[in-house]
């Protein structure tokens, strides 16, 4: 289980938690909840990169971790002197400090050759963006997390060219390849745009089809890669094996390391290179939709997070409907619910509900959202 701590991070004055396969965070607007998805989501990141390198050296140097998690978050403003980042799993411990410019890190060595790597993904609350600006990919933008969920949209509506039911709405949404244009099918069997429909199918629309593509479609296809990535990927394999045989060589009788050893690095390899599981950092899902929608596409959303390709759901909202129609399909545990706490000196401190926090919010919805204060 990943175990995440941050201190003194925009309105967040402390957040200590840890993450389930599935997790849903809901707490008042400008209460720090979008701080805690995208430094899960950025640290999720980090490890990535460490596991494929081997390597964490990188963000040692020159404030390497600090700037791109600002960059790439739209952080600036928000971290100070004593901002903290911590975080653990099964492979691997790090930390960095605001105050020291320090990145300390320590692997665990028995996790670390378990590691399986994930396609990560940050859809922003601004993903209606790719409906209200028609010749986006032409706007020169700044490599953020807004920019990257556009490339993301751009990879996954090409594919759509035979038109993809949008949830129960009747309508349907398709690519058109000669045109190069977003199409909306509605429930009279008009055509539309995407640019001229309703502000929750802009703001849906981008979302279902990035995660249609990402869940059933994109590990069935071959990715691309770059040089910089084949020479990644051949040091990583030299040094997996090189790894097996000081291992065997050791005489370990861990069972997992007791098969031949190119054939247990070449299962280690294809792990660490073949992206299986989406991992999703999701802000806002309910944006302009009405209620039972929104019911709708949490279950949507669950089934996809509970699939083979599932590796783990990160949920940031605003919404008692959203919250409580997760929480009816809460019967697995691998979900967790967080919600943020207003202290006295206005900032906010993030708590883990309790299994009875959970039933209270549940069975009394909207009236213990109007006070969350009285959880805790």
């Amino acid at each position: 289980m990943r175990h995440l701590i941050i201190r003194n991070l925009g309105p967040l004055a402390e957040a200590d938690v840890f993450l389930n396969k599935i997790n849903i965070i809901v707490a008042p607007q400008s209460s720090g909840k979008s701080c805690l998805l995208k430094t899960a989501c950025f640290c999720d990141w980090v490890e990535k990169r460490i596991q494929l390198s081997q390597n964490p050296d990188v963000f040692k140097e020159n404030d390497v971790f600090e700037n791109r998690f600002v960059e790439f978050h739209r952080l600036k403003g928000y971290t100070q002197e004593d901002s903290y980042i911590e975080y653990e799993n099964d492979s691997m411990r790090f930390s960095y400090s605001w105050k020291t410019k320090r990145f300390d890190f320590s692997w665990k060595e028995e996790g670390r050759w378990q590691y399986v790597c994930p396609k990560i993904s940050y859809i922003p609350a601004e993903r209606n963006i790719v409906a209200a600006i028609p010749n986006w990919f032409e706007v020169n933008m700044r490599n953020d997390n807004i920019r990257n969920f556009m490339s993301d949209w751009q990879e996954a509506r090409t594919v759509m060219t035979q038109g993809l039911s949008i949830l129960n709405l009747g309508v349907s949404y398709r690519y058109d390849k000669r045109n190069n244009t977003d199409k909306v099918t509605v429930g009279n069997g008009k055509i539309l745009d995407f640019e001229n429909t309703s502000s929750g199918l802009q703001s849906l629309i981008p979302l279902l089809v990035h995660l249609e593509f990402l869940y059933s479609r994109r590990f069935d296809t071959e990715q691309s890669k770059n040089i910089l990535r084949i020479q990644e990927e051949e040091i990583l394999r030299s040094t997996i094996f090189d790894e097996m045989v000081k291992r065997s060589l050791k005489g370990r009788k861990n069972p997992s390391f007791r098969y031949d050893n190119d054939e247990m690095s070449q299962k280690i390899f294809e792990n660490f290179t073949l992206k299986r599981i989406a991992e999703i950092f999701l802000e806002e899902p309910e944006q302009n939709l009405f209620p039972p929608t929104q019911g709708v596409l949490a279950y949507k959303l669950l089934d996809w997070a509970r699939s083979d390709r599932g590796g783990f759901l990160f949920v940031a909202t605003h919404s008692p409907y959203m919250v409580t129609s997760f929480l009816e399909r809460d019967n697995r545990g691998d979900m967790s619910l967080f919600f943020n706490k207003e202290s006295e000196d206005g900032r906010y401190k993030v708590y883990t509900a309790s299994e009875e926090e959970i039933q209270k919010l549940y069975d009394c919805s909207i009236d213990v959202f109007h006070n969350l204060n009285s959880l805790g």
